[in-house]
């Protein structure tokens, strides 16, 4: 099917487009973009974090995605929520047949070898780490930082955990300050709504009865 570029408005094809948004762009935009980013990151390096390709650059302001065949800029105060994932297992560790010198009549005396086994042990291992991005707007995405069998207590794990916790600590007072934002602009819709239901009852247009309905459900009671 094809779609047309969301930047330049021209004809892509499923060979000629990148995925962008929530939609798509084509390859000539694709290149400047990706060039963009590159400048953008050489410009401002001390003050980019990285991972796996997703650059939070605090100089700026913006999460600057550059996945493959995915790409995307976006503004701080569009930020919601980060949130790490993980999907993970344990193993136990078969007993195994190993070798051990007894003594005593029993076992054919002094230097006979023969067979014990050894205790089995809980291994937990990591099948997959990341990072959800969530924009206003419901946009989501999901970078991956550990897609293959990792065990939990590894230095690569240790190491991605400890980045996931400085960045979600940088960008806290963001989040917060944008849910904030949010939930007064909500409020304000909703006063709004109100008052527009208010003047319905006045002229005689519902009742108070489905007034007093409709504004419990504006307000969540």
């Amino acid at each position: 099917m094809d779609t047309n570029c969301l930047l330049c408005g021209k004809k892509t094809t499923f060979f000629t487009r990148h995925e962008y948004r929530s939609g798509f762009i084509c390859k000539d935009c694709y290149k400047k973009m990706k060039q963009d980013i590159k400048a953008q990151i050489k410009e401002h390096k001390k003050q980019i974090f990285s991972l796996e390709k997703v650059y939070f650059d605090f100089e700026s302001k913006q999460i600057l995605i550059n996945q493959t065949n995915k790409i995307d800029i976006r503004n701080f105060n569009e930020l919601k929520s980060i949130e790490p994932f993980q999907k993970e297992h344990g193993e136990t560790k078969k007993h195994t047949l190993t070798r051990a010198t007894v003594g005593g009549v029993l076992f054919g005396g002094v230097g006979a070898v023969v067979g014990a086994l050894s205790g089995g042990k809980e291994y937990k291992y990591i099948d997959e780490l990341g990072l959800k991005i969530t924009f206003t707007g419901g946009l989501t995405y999901n970078i991956k930082l550990i897609t293959t069998q990792t065990k939990s207590d590894s230095f690569t794990v240790n190491t991605i955990n400890e980045e996931i916790r400085v960045l979600s600590d940088r960008l806290t007072p963001y989040i917060m300050e944008n849910n904030k934002e949010q939930e007064s602009s909500k409020n304000d819709n909703d006063i709004e709504e109100l008052k527009k239901l208010k003047r319905l009852v006045d002229g005689g247009v519902i009742t108070q009865e489905e007034f007093e309905a409709k504004k419990k459900q504006i307000l969540g009671l």
